[in-house]
């Protein structure tokens, strides 16, 4: 199997490992960490740079969903947890 040729791989890479990599890993940390740097790319575009800019964008919106998924995930963890403390 090839490996997929990344156009922005600065921060498209981050972001496949993460996407990869969810379950093992400090989700919320490292979302929190991959958004300030989307961002701070962001801040420094050029109008010439709209293609990038656009996967930028893009990034953003589904790490907004991954984030409100893990979050998700971690409260209903948490509200196992709290039941099996009961018994």
């Amino acid at each position: 199997m090839s490996e997929q040729v990344l156009k922005f791989p600065q921060w498209q890479k981050p972001l496949q490992e993460l996407l990869v990599h969810l379950q093992e890993t400090d989700a919320a940390g490292r979302i929190s960490t991959l958004e300030n740097a989307i961002r701070s790319r962001l801040r420094i575009m050029t109008p010439a740079d709209g293609e990038e800019r656009q996967a930028l964008e893009d990034a953003l919106s589904t790490l907004t969903v991954v984030a409100a998924d893990v979050e998700l995930a971690h409260r209903a963890k948490q509200d196992a947890d709290d039941a099996l403390g009961e018994f």
